[in-house]
């Protein structure tokens, strides 16, 4: 489930950086 994790991770991405957080 490689493409699975690969959209949690952009999605996880995508929202720290909109709260300004490094991820």
């Amino acid at each position: 489930m490689q493409v699975a994790m690969n959209t949690v991770v952009t999605m996880t991405y995508e929202l720290k950086n909109s709260d300004g957080e490094v991820l």
